[in-house]
C-alpha cells in the first residue's frame, strides 16, 4: 500500500535526500499517513482512515485530513494530529483502558459517544455539537493552566440540561448546565481551571480537584 503525500508548507527541501530523510524519521517514530493512504483504492478515504485506525496499535500516531465525511470508531491507544482543525462528522471511543490523545484542534460536527476509554484534548480545543455515554470510566480529560487551557465546546439548547463530561488526570468533574426557556440556543464553551469563575457567583466555594469556567 502507498502512503499519503506528505504536505509540509512552511518548508523548502533543497533536495530529496532531505524529503527521503524526513519521511524515514516519521515512518519510524510511529507516524500513519491517513489521509487517502492509497490513492488507487476504490475505497473512500474516510473508509481507509477507519481501516487504518483499526489495525493501529497503542502509541501509534494518526495524521488526520482536514475533512472526515464519516464517523471514526477508536479502539486503540494512538494519538491524533490534526491538520490545523480537522473537521469529522462523528467519533466512537470503544479503547478499553486506552487513553487517546489529542494533538490538534478537533470539531465533531455531530456526537462524541463515549463507550469506554478516556480521551485526552490536553491544550487544544474540542467542539461538537453534543457527547454521549460518558462516565468515571470513560470522559475527556483537558489540561488546566498553565499551559494554555484546553477547552470543550458543546451545543446547549434552549429548555435543556447538558453535561460536560470533563476533568483532569486527577478525576472526573462533570459540569451540568441547565438552559431556562429564556436561554438562546447556543455554543457554551468550559475549560478546567483551579478556580471558578461564573459570573451568577461572587464568591464561590470550590469542591474538588478541578472547576468549570464558562465563556
Amino acid at each position: 500500500q502507498s502512503f499519503m503525500n506528505l504536505h509540509l508548507p512552511s518548508l523548502q527541501l533543497k533536495n530529496f535526500n532531505a524529503l527521503s530523510l524526513i519521511l524515514a524519521f516519521l515512518l519510524c517514530t510511529g507516524f500513519t499517513f491517513a489521509n487517502g493512504y492509497n490513492a488507487a483504492s476504490p475505497k473512500p478515504a474516510a473508509a481507509q482512515l477507519q481501516y487504518v485506525l483499526d489495525h493501529a496499535v497503542d502509541g501509534q500516531m494518526i495524521v488526520l485530513p482536514a475533512v472526515v465525511e464519516d464517523v471514526l470508531t477508536i479502539r486503540s491507544g494512538v494519538s491524533l494530529l490534526t491538520s490545523g482543525t480537522s473537521v469529522v462528522k462523528g467519533i466512537v471511543m470503544d479503547a478499553p483502558g486506552k487513553t487517546v490523545k489529542l494533538l490538534g484542534n478537533l470539531k465533531v460536527e455531530g456526537t462524541l459517544e463515549f463507550k469506554e476509554g478516556i480521551l485526552d484534548a490536553g491544550e487544544y480545543i474540542l467542539e461538537t455539537k453534543e457527547i454521549l455515554g460518558a462516565d468515571a470510566d470513560s470522559y475527556l480529560v483537558m489540561a488546566g493552566p498553565p499551559p494554555p487551557p484546553g477547552s470543550l465546546t458543546l451545543n446547549v439548547p434552549t429548555s435543556s440540561t447538558v453535561v460536560f463530561p470533563i476533568g483532569t488526570n486527577s478525576g472526573f468533574t462533570p459540569v451540568t448546565v441547565s438552559a431556562t426557556a429564556n436561554h438562546t440556543t447556543d455554543d457554551m464553551t468550559a475549560s478546567v481551571v483551579d478556580k471558578m469563575n461564573l459570573a451568577d457567583f461572587t464568591a464561590p466555594t470550590p469542591v474538588g480537584p478541578a472547576f468549570a469556567e464558562f465563556e
